[in-house]
C-alpha cells in the first residue's frame, strides 16, 4: 500500500478569476449566505497575498486546488489528494495561517489541511464546530492529538525518519486470520492451553508457533482492527530513530531501514470506531485491551519463514505509548515492521461494517477466518473450531456456527452454505460460496 508520488492533474487547478461563485442554497457553518460569501472572499484575498510570496507553479499546483471553509477560530482546507495535503503542510501551511490570521484579525486562528471536496469539507467543518468537552488537562481532544502530530512532524523535519500519509481501509494480515490467537469466548478458558513457558502453542496448516503474553479474545481483535483503521502515516528510517525504537533484527539483511505504521488517537476515537459508548467501565476495558495487545509476542517456527521474513523469530504486534487523562487517554500506536509489511503486501479485507453487526464471538471469528480464504471453500468443522481457537464443547461450537452462517447469509456476505455429514460416521464439513 505504499503511495506512489505523482503530480496533481492540471484539471484540478483553479484560477482565482474563475473560482465558482458561492451557492446561496448551501448549508454553511453559520447557516447564512453572508458567512459563505465571507469565507470565499477571505480565501481569495489570502490567495492574492500568497501570489506575491509564492512561485506561480507552486501556487497553481498546490494552493489553488484547495477548498476553504472558515469557522470560529478555525479554518479547514480541503485537498483532492494526500500528496497536496503533505506538500501544503510541509511548505505552505505557516504562510497560509499567518495571512489568514492577519486578514481575520485573529492571531489564534488555526488552519488544518485534509483530503476533502467542497461539500465534504462543509460537513466536516460543521461537525467539528461543536465544542468538545475538555477532559484532557484543560485541552480538547483535538488539540491534544494535533500537538502530538506536530511533534511527529517536528521529528521528521529533524531527519529522524520519512513520514508518508496512508489511507487504511479494511486490511488485516492474512496470516492472523488463520491463527487461533483471538479466541471467541472468555479469556479464562485459555488457561488450560498454557505451556511451561506460560505461552499458548498453536499448530495449523498456515503457521506453527506460540503466543506469549496475556490471553486475547475477539474483543481484543476488534481493538486491533479498529487501531489499524485509524492508522495515519508510514514512517521509514533507521530502527533506532523511530518514535518507539525497534530492534535492528526487524531490518532485512540487505537493508538498513525499516518502516512502521503509526497513529496518534484518543481512547474515545477507538471507542467510536468500535461503536462502543465512551466512559466508565467501557473505557477501562478498552484501555486494558490496548495494553494486552502491546504485551503480546508471537513466536513463529522456521516453516513460517516465507511469511515473516526470518527463519524463526518472535514478533510484536504493536508498540504503545499512552498518557491517561481524567476521562480519556491519548495513544501513540506503532505497528511493528512485520505487521506493517503484512498490512501492505499480505493482507485480507475484513468487512468492518459487517463485523460490527455480527451477534456472537464465534460469528466474528469465523467471518474473519473465511475472509482470508477463497470465495468457494470447504473445511471440516473440527479443524475450523481449532483454527479459530474455540476451546468449548464441540456441540456448542456447532450451534454457534449454524447461527453465524445464517446471519452471514442474511447479511448478504455468503451466497450459499451447507454443513455436510452427521458428525458421527461422516464428519461435519462446512461448504461455502461467497458473493
Amino acid at each position: 500500500m505504499k503511495p506512489t508520488q505523482r503530480n496533481p492533474s492540471p484539471e484540478t487547478t483553479l484560477s482565482v478569476d474563475s473560482a465558482p461563485p458561492p451557492d446561496p442554497q448551501r448549508d454553511t457553518l453559520f447557516d447564512t449566505d453572508d458567512a459563505a460569501d465571507q469565507s470565499n472572499r477571505i480565501w481569495l484575498q489570502c490567495i492574492e497575498q500568497l501570489r506575491s510570496e509564492t512561485e506561480s507553479s507552486e501556487l497553481s499546483n498546490w494552493i489553488l486546488p484547495l477548498f476553504c471553509e472558515i469557522g470560529k477560530n478555525r479554518v479547514w482546507l480541503g485537498a483532492p489528494n494526500r500528496y497536496i495535503v503533505e506538500h501544503v503542510t510541509q511548505h505552505h501551511l505557516d504562510s497560509i495561517q499567518n495571512n489568514l490570521r492577519d486578514l481575520m484579525g485573529d492571531p489564534g486562528i488555526k488552519v488544518s489541511v485534509q483530503i476533502a471536496g467542497s461539500d465534504e469539507l462543509r460537513v466536516i467543518a460543521k461537525e467539528k464546530a461543536t465544542p468538545k468537552r475538555a477532559g484532557t488537562r484543560g485541552r480538547t481532544s483535538d488539540s491534544v492529538v494535533e500537538q502530538a502530530q506536530m511533534d511527529l512532524f517536528r521529528l521528521e523535519r529533524q531527519g529522524q525518519f520519512q513520514a508518508v500519509p496512508i489511507a487504511p481501509q479494511n486490511e488485516f494480515p492474512t496470516l492472523l486470520t488463520r491463527l487461533p490467537i483471538f479466541v471467541p469466548g472468555r479469556a479464562r478458558k485459555q488457561k488450560a492451553q498454557i505451556d511451561e513457558d506460560f505461552a499458548i502453542p498453536f499448530q495449523t496448516s498456515w503457521g506453527t508457533g506460540r503466543k506469549f503474553g496475556p490471553p486475547l479474545t475477539v474483543y481484543d481483535e476488534d481493538t486491533l482492527i479498529a487501531l489499524g483503521r485509524l492508522r495515519q502515516n508510514m514512517l521509514i528510517g533507521q530502527p533506532s530513530k523511530m518514535p518507539y525504537p525497534v530492534s535492528k533484527l526487524y531490518a532485512k539483511e540487505d537493508q538498513d531501514e525499516v518502516h512502521v505504521h503509526v497513529v496518534y488517537c484518543m481512547l474515545s476515537d477507538v471507542q467510536a470506531m468500535c461503536g462502543t459508548s465512551v466512559g466508565g467501565r467501557n473505557n477501562k476495558l478498552r484501555l486494558e485491551s490496548i495494553k494486552r495487545l502491546a504485551a503480546t509476542k508471537i513466536e513463529f517456527n522456521k516453516e513460517t519463514q516465507e511469511k515473516v521474513g526470518h527463519s524463526g523469530t518472535t514478533i510484536d504486534l504493536l508498540h504503545v505509548k499512552w498518557d491517561v487523562y481524567e476521562e480519556n487517554a491519548i495513544f501513540y500506536i506503532q505497528f511493528s515492521p512485520i505487521m506493517a509489511t503484512w498490512l501492505e503486501t499480505a493482507y485480507t479485507y475484513v468487512d468492518w461494517n459487517l463485523r460490527r453487526k455480527l451477534s456472537s464471538d464465534v460469528a466474528k471469528a469465523v467471518h474473519r477466518f473465511l475472509s482470508g480464504q477463497p470465495a468457494a471453500y470447504n473445511i471440516f468443522t473440527k479443524k475450523l473450531q481449532a483454527t479459530v481457537g474455540h476451546f468449548g464443547p464441540y456441540k456448542h461450537f456447532m450451534a454457534d456456527l449454524r447461527e453465524a452462517m445464517t446471519q452471514l447469509k442474511e447479511e448478504g456476505w455468503l451466497k450459499e452454505y451447507q454443513i455436510q455429514g452427521n458428525g458421527r460416521k461422516s464428519p461435519h464439513k462446512l461448504i461455502i460460496s461467497r458473493k
